[in-house]
């Protein structure tokens, strides 16, 4: 699946439009003109419009420059060209004088399809529509329709959320009205194929020569230590740790090294599996080149979970076991539980909004294509701002804004294509450069009626993984840019993002977190902090990471790291995870350099 965003930055000027036109319903016991009314109810006709901006004609917005993306199809975010796919879950809040307290019950309006607004005014017309006297402005909410190509419980294409209070029509209290990242994989309990793999890696940690454990032979006992070390569970990587320890092992003759490799190629599925798997090899050796059983391969990619979110921890007494919860695997490194992994949310759109109302039917001129401010403001059109018993026409004086905030992200290799790990070795990506194939976003919360973060003492913390893209590749020329949808983050709030990448090299390579094995997925992790911009950033306006209605755009550079002996080498790949830290903490080492900007100006370039 791919998507992509609008590459235009996000501002009112491009935002869905609310109009609302009330037109009176007759009846024969009531004069032509004027409004049924059911005791303070006014019975009329509501028409929502859209503006040309957000329909996809003559489109032009504050950046219309476009790139190509790594996301073919322009439907996601509504991109410059055919943007508006139509709305759904459209729901209506009417309230007098506080926004917070509602007047009357919520009204639910049928889905707009992209095709079905009128022409000139782009408008759809519902009829029967009830609203009370006194209501003085509307609680708008609404979101994208999904695109046909999504199947469903997948929403990597369209995003998701789910809406709290949207669907009762009368008794929501407003202040309870929330919106929820979701869970890719809802559940605390290990997989059979997590568990087996820990199985696996235990089973070898436990080989034996001649009645002498691993952990106590002389030969062998530091290759013991940096194995059970290990806390990567995912297919992928527990493969490429057990590869590394059979090139290892093979060339020696030493009992231990001679067991181990015996215990590699002989290990069954009956060994680490709590049901008969049968006597099939769990680790097929193919001259050398060593791989995975169907029953322990494709974990946790076939959950559509990153890589790094599989972990295993050491016990004395249990060996490995996998991971679901949250974990400290070291002093610096602690994991998120699986659940927390969420898709990115949907295009949601949310205004609160006074209304301009008029006695008079206005419906020519709803129907023009001016601007929309232009037609709420003249006081000719509308002069009162509230409903009454003669109130014929009323709008909704802001547009339908869009709730979520979009980073636009890049990402280069920096001095060509030689870079260094974290022992000083030489690693030399592929002509293309590192794969890229997903982004994690920390940080993530639970948003409110307004669609700000909700920051209590009780609320979860999450993280978004994108793995939509294709063709994406960390290159000294860049990437090209991926577009993901995010919720709000708080005011002056750090937020951590980690880009997965697969170590297509040849060769495995030494990160902040032990072997990048061959093939394997690895993270690297950039760190995003609004105070830290050099212009733009404003202690009242433009100071969250991601704001409703903003693109944050982020450049990444891979820097090549030092060629001294003396240095660390903690930068760049020296500072790759072979398992995802938990993104909401601070003890984490960073593997950028960081270049990103917002609209309206702010810029950051950071060192890492």
């Amino acid at each position: 699946m791919r998507k992509t965003f609008i590459t235009s930055t996000l501002s009112g000027a491009i935002a869905i439009a609310a109009a609302i036109h009330l037109t009176a319903c007759q009846s024969n016991d009531i004069a032509p003109d004027t409004p049924v009314q059911q005791n303070d109810l006014v019975n009329t006709s509501l028409a929502i419009s859209i503006p040309q901006n957000a329909a996809g004609k003559n489109y032009k917005g504050l950046n219309s420059t476009t790139k190509v993306s790594s996301r073919a199809s322009q439907e996601i975010v509504q991109g410059a060209d055919n943007q508006f796919r139509g709305l759904s879950n459209i729901v209506l809040i009417p309230y007098s004088t506080d926004s917070t307290q509602r007047n009357g019950a919520n009204i639910t309006l049928e889905d707009i399809n992209k095709n079905q607004l009128s022409s000139g005014s782009l408008a759809k017309v519902y009829d029967n529509i009830l609203l009370s006297v006194g209501t003085a402005g509307i609680r708008a909410y609404a979101h994208a329709k999904d695109t046909t190509e999504a199947l469903e419980g997948y929403h990597f294409t369209n995003g998701t959320l789910t809406a709290t209070g949207l669907d009762d029509e009368a008794n929501t209290d407003i202040n309870t009205i929330s919106f929820t990242p979701v869970s890719i994989n809802a559940s605390s309990v290990p997989s059979n194929k997590a568990q087996y793999l820990a199985n696996l890696l235990t089973e070898i940690a436990k080989t034996n020569a001649n009645g002498v454990s691993w952990s106590n032979d002389e030969n062998e006992k530091t290759a013991y230590y940096n194995f059970i070390k290990n806390a990567a569970g995912s297919s992928k990587t527990v493969l490429g740790l057990i590869q590394e320890l059979y090139d290892n092992m093979k060339s020696k003759s030493n009992a231990m090294s001679v067991a181990l490799i015996n215990k590699i190629n002989t290990v069954t599925l009956n060994d680490v599996q709590d049901i008969n798997g049968g006597s099939y090899p769990c680790i097929t050796n193919n001259n050398g080149i060593l791989s995975l059983h169907s029953d322990l391969d494709n974990y946790p990619t076939e959950l559509n979970l990153p890589d790094g979110a599989a972990v295993v921890k050491w016990n004395n007494n249990t060996g490995f076991q996998p991971v679901m919860g949250s974990s400290t695997i070291s002093e610096s490194i602690s994991t998120l539980e699986i659940p927390r992994y969420v898709y990115m949310p949907n295009l949601w759109y949310q205004v609160t909004s006074p209304l301009k109302t008029s006695s008079i039917d206005q419906t020519k001129v709803m129907t023009t294509n001016k601007d929309w401010s232009e037609i709420v403001n003249d006081v000719d059109n509308f002069p009162n701002t509230s409903v009454t018993t003669t109130t014929k026409t009323i709008a909704m004086q802001q547009p339908l804004r869009y709730a979520v905030g979009r980073m636009d992200l890049t990402i280069k290799l920096a001095n060509g294509n030689v870079l260094y790990d974290k022992a000083g070795n030489v690693v030399t990506p592929n002509a293309k450069g590192f794969e890229v194939t997903g982004i994690i976003i920390g940080g993530q919360k639970a948003v409110d009626q307004d669609f700000n973060p909700i920051t209590d003492s009780n609320s979860k913390q999450y993280a978004i993984y994108d793995n939509s893209m294709s063709n994406m590749y960390a290159s000294s020329n860049g990437s090209d840019t991926n577009y993901t949808l995010t919720l709000p983050s708080a005011a002056e709030e750090v937020v951590n993002i980690a880009i997965e990448l697969i170590n297509n090299t040849g060769q495995n390579f030494e990160g902040a977190t032990g072997i990048i094995p061959n093939g394997g997925k690895f993270y690297l992790i950039a760190n995003l902090n609004p105070p830290a911009a050099k212009s733009g950033y404003t202690a009242n306006e433009l100071n969250q990471v991601f704001k409703q209605d903003y693109i944050t755009t982020v450049k990444l550079t891979i820097p090549q790291n030092s060629t001294e002996e003396s240095e660390n080498h903690e930068t760049g790949l020296g500072n790759a995870y072979n398992v995802l830290p938990d993104l909401s903490k601070s003890l984490i080492s960073f593997g950028f350099s960081v270049d990103p900007s917002w609209q309206s100006g702010l810029y950051f370039e950071v060192e890492l």
